[in-house]
């Protein structure tokens, strides 16, 4: 088992996932997946992602989800929609 004070982290290819971690109190989740869209106009995907959570940083009750835009496509193209490596540091204690 998971002893009671572990930090838990989920990494889950998709962030519908995050749901789940909110139920369970997972403080951390970390997906991709969607490629942030790919493909945005005003703020909005072009092809529905199939989640509300398409890239960038969600916070629900005490969980927070982080969506990866990635490096790769669904097909050659992006617009508006920057490939992305994202660095996340862990500092000992409580934020």
């Amino acid at each position: 088992g998971i002893p009671d004070y572990a930090f838990v982290i989920l990494l889950a290819h998709h962030p519908e996932f995050f749901e789940e971690s909110i139920e369970r109190k997972i403080p951390l989740t970390l997906s991709g997946h969607t490629h942030g869209g790919q493909i945005v106009f005003m703020g909005m995907p072009l092809v529905p992602t199939g989640t509300p959570y398409t890239k960038g940083r969600y916070v629900e009750e005490q969980s927070v989800c982080y969506v990866n835009n990635g490096t790769g496509h669904w097909f050659p193209i992006r617009i508006n929609c920057p490939r992305e490596i994202t660095v996340i540091t862990f500092f000992d204690g409580v934020a």
